[in-house]
């Protein structure tokens, strides 16, 4: 196992982040769209960075020539 802690963010941490509405990162959850998480408890929810970054990465889109 990977002793090296995860860099954990909260769904407003997310929220601010990426420029988006809490409310908006709670739907996209409910329908299975956005970045990764871990559903810790009922009222629980947190990102890791790294997914965070990656979906990010992933949603870039280059403007064609």
């Amino acid at each position: 196992m990977n002793d090296v802690p995860k860099a954990m963010l909260t769904t407003a941490e997310v929220a601010e982040m990426t420029g988006t509405n809490r409310n908006t990162l709670r739907y996209w959850r409910k329908v299975g769209k956005g970045p990764a998480y871990h559903k810790l408890s009922t009222n629980v929810v947190r990102y890791e960075l790294a997914d965070v970054l990656r979906w990010l990465s992933d949603a870039r889109k280059n403007p064609t020539q």
